[in-house]
């Protein structure tokens, strides 16, 4: 759960952006109007999220933090910290890679899938070493859980809408492609919160909003959306 609340934010802006790009076919759906369209849609809802979302999320891991004895709160803040740069490391990565395919530089790009496989290892370790606290801290997982879902669902529908709104206002300026594309996942998407909320029940979902360090998610997601960095989007842990 650790980016729970930057899927449910973005999700449509992600699938938008995706789906300009061409699903990997290697056609640029991604037109001046149309990335100028989808940077407003990431403005829409970062600014949401930031206002709408961080704060109550963040509340919910000072719940969390603050139902923890000192030691294991202390052990816990390491395996964030031990996370967090896993995750920096793992996106460092992700660009090495997309770089030495686009140069034809194989070498660099087996090194790159080996130090990524490697990365899988340390993150085993974290979660072991997540375990404990874990199920020292089930019910007051299973009680943030319960909380979260009238949120979680609210944000569904926010975020829909807000893609929806948008969707509707630049369907007419964006590339055709990509208008059409968009189009029919929005004829078609079937409904946020019930693609979402199965997975928040997984241990999964749980240790990645232990592991969650509190920063604001959507800074990141920013940063790439207004450099046009769409593939390095695409690269980011949504979950």
């Amino acid at each position: 759960m650790r980016r729970l609340a930057l899927a449910l934010a973005l999700a449509l802006s992600m699938t938008a952006t995706a789906a300009a790009q061409g699903g990997g076919h290697g056609m640029k759906w991604l037109d001046e109007k149309t990335l100028a369209a989808a940077k407003e849609l990431g403005r829409s809802l970062t600014t949401w999220a930031r206002a709408e979302v961080i704060p109550e999320v963040q509340a919910w891991k000072t719940r969390l933090d603050n139902s923890l004895s000192p030691a294991d709160l202390a052990a816990l803040n390491d395996l964030r910290r031990r996370s967090a740069e896993l995750r920096d490391r793992r996106t460092a990565l992700a660009a090495a890679m997309r770089a030495a395919w686009k140069s034809e530089d194989y070498a660099a790009l087996k090194q790159a899938r080996d130090d990524m496989k490697a990365l899988g290892a340390e993150r085993e370790e974290i979660l072991q070493s997540l375990r404990p606290i874990a199920e020292a801290s089930r019910e007051t997982l299973m009680a943030i859980g319960e909380t979260a879902m009238p949120s979680v669902r609210q944000w569904a529908t926010e975020a829909r809408a807000i893609g929806e709104a948008w969707y509707e206002q630049n369907k007419g300026s964006i590339s055709p492609m990509a208008a059409g594309a968009i189009g029919r996942l929005m004829k078609h998407r079937q409904d946020l919160f019930a693609m979402i909320e199965p997975k928040l029940r997984t241990k999964a979902a749980a240790a990645r909003f232990m592991l969650w360090d509190g920063e604001d998610f959507t800074r990141q997601f920013e940063q790439m959306l207004q450099n046009g960095d769409i593939e390095g989007m695409r690269e980011l842990n949504l979950e």
